[in-house]
């Protein structure tokens, strides 16, 4: 009897072994899933803070982009000219939950870019021959276009579209172009400044020790040849006392600002994303430069060789001066293609013989638009619109006014989503060109 007590006892304290067991791995389970439900409320909840933050710095942009006003909201927020864009940048914060975004916006083209040709001149009607090739409907002060035969040879392209009569005077649009020419009046007050000394660099080994949105001066011309190992910060402006030269095969950086006070020429296979070049008196690219980015000059821009400016790009001028005895202000040479918008906004001259030409060669491309006060040579090939004064070409002896030979102009091939500079309306429409999420 008293075995059988002793076992019953020993049994008893196994028992309560068991339950302290069992109830420890209860409380470790029940404990692990509350830890995870924590954990993964922890997660949800940053994801809604994150989300909420990105609305508002969304909401920011949509507000400045449809209204044209600072968004009303507790987030910050920088809206400036960038060239011929707009550059946005938001930033709002949630429960320290950050989201900074960066946007570039372009304008939705008016309906006048829906036109292959918008000839501004109603002295004379306009003249295809040769080979020439227009594809989309012609806006101009006459309801026909001549077909004409030229030394004797009868006119052997084709026009599909039709001759529409408008009031030009009212139908050509305006380039309000001041925001460009106050961005190269900044440039030059800079030249001229006391504080200018305190950005100065010697040389490109200096890169190394800069930071995101620095100015770099350098106080005399410069000759540079880039690599794949040398890197340009993002945002950074370069001003350089004279001319300066690229060649290479390296990249610019991204949002980078380059300014000579003379003359710039870049070549080589040297690229860049949304880059600004700006230069006082000339500018050239050759070689099989490849890169999105703004032309903006006081001076003559030429283009030659295999350059490809990608889309969104521009080109503008604004000179009043010729150089030598040229005249073209833009001139696309060889094989050279622009994927945007080229702009001469400057009327002057009131004689054909006195007009600024944007000229574009035989093999040459621009896929988008040109927009001209003065006169355009056309040779080559244009997928887009020509807005221009007046169209123009020499064969000797003669001058040939509002006649087009050997050339292609075709509408339908222009980029579905094509943009065009800010400027050309009152009432602009934003489009976003380039959407991304900054990370810190």
């Amino acid at each position: 009897m008293i075995r059988l007590q002793e076992i019953a006892l020993d049994e008893q304290g196994s028992a309560l072994i068991t339950v302290l067991i069992i109830a420890l791995i209860v409380a470790l389970f029940i404990g692990a899933v509350l830890g995870g439900i924590y954990v993964q409320s922890t997660f949800i909840q940053q994801d809604i803070d994150r989300t909420k933050a990105l609305y508002q710095a969304e909401q920011q942009i949509y507000e400045v982009l449809h209204s044209g006003e600072e968004p009303d909201s507790t987030g910050i927020f920088t809206s400036n000219n960038y060239g011929g864009f707009l550059k946005i940048t938001s930033f709002s914060e949630v429960k320290k939950q950050k989201i900074t975004l960066e946007v570039l916006a372009g304008a939705f083209p008016d309906s006048v870019f829906d036109y292959a040709i918008a000839l501004k001149d109603t002295n004379s009607s306009l003249s295809l021959t040769g080979s020439t090739t227009i594809s989309g409907d012609i806006a101009s002060g006459y309801n026909q276009i001549e077909r004409s035969t030229f030394k004797g040879f009868p006119f052997r392209g084709s026009f599909t579209g039709k001759a529409k009569k408008k009031n030009m005077r009212d139908f050509f649009p305006a380039f309000q172009y001041e925001f460009l020419e106050d961005q190269l009046d900044k440039n030059t007050s800079f030249f001229e400044s006391d504080s200018k000394n305190q950005f100065s660099v010697r040389d490109l080994s200096e890169l190394t020790q800069l930071h995101e949105g620095d100015t770099l001066y350098f106080s005399s011309s410069q000759e540079w040849s880039v690599n794949q190992t040398t890197t340009f910060p993002k945002d950074i402006v370069v001003l350089v006392e004279g001319n300066l030269t690229i060649t290479g095969d390296g990249n610019l950086g991204t949002y980078t600002t380059f300014v000579a006070r003379d003359t710039m020429s870049i070549g080589g296979s040297v690229t860049a994303t949304h880059a600004i070049l700006s230069a006082g008196t000339f500018m050239e690219l050759g070689d099989q430069v490849s890169m999105n980015a703004q032309l903006i000059s006081k001076g003559r821009i030429q283009l030659r060789d295999q350059v490809y400016l990608t889309y969104p790009s521009m080109v503008y001028t604004s000179t009043t001066t010729f150089l030598g005895e040229q005249q073209e202000v833009i001139h696309l040479q060889d094989e050279s293609t622009v994927d945007g918008t080229l702009v001469y906004p400057i009327e002057t001259g009131t004689f054909n013989q006195e007009q600024f030409r944007i000229k574009i060669d035989e093999n040459a491309l621009v896929r988008g638009s040109i927009y001209n006060q003065g006169q355009t040579e056309l040779a080559g090939t244009v997928y887009g619109s020509v807005l221009t004064k007046q169209f123009f070409f020499y064969e000797s002896p003669t001058i040939y006014i509002n006649w087009i030979k050997d050339a292609e102009i075709d509408i339908t091939k222009r980029p579905q989503d094509f943009i065009v500079p800010i400027g050309f309306s009152d009432s602009t429409k934003y489009v976003i060109l380039h959407w991304k999420e900054v990370i810190e």
